[in-house]
């Protein structure tokens, strides 16, 4: 099992584990393949089975780790109060 620790830029904190051995969950090497960066604006579609309405511009608030082969990202809109986690091909450039 591997745990995953994220601070809010979007880095792997080191983890420290028995026999006083430090390593890295998350490397940066493994988070800079994402196609966008914190704090940049991009154009969300939820996708054919999401709920109207949530598609839109948001800011990237946080590079999270990948599931399969989908990069995911934490991502807001100032028009909601919450965070939403996608993956990175629900994500476009906005322009």
């Amino acid at each position: 099992m591997v745990l995953f620790a994220m601070n809010p830029t979007g880095r792997g904190f080191r983890l420290r584990h028995g026999g006083g051995r430090t390593f890295s969950a998350i490397t940066e090497d493994a988070l800079s393949e994402h196609k966008f960066r914190v704090g940049q604006s991009v154009h969300f579609t939820s996708g054919p089975y999401g709920r109207g309405g949530v598609s839109g511009v948001y800011k990237v608030t946080q590079l999270l780790p990948p599931e399969g082969d989908d990069r995911q990202y934490r991502i807001k809109s100032a028009s909601e109060p919450h965070e939403r986690v996608v993956k990175e091909s629900q994500l476009n450039r906005a322009s």
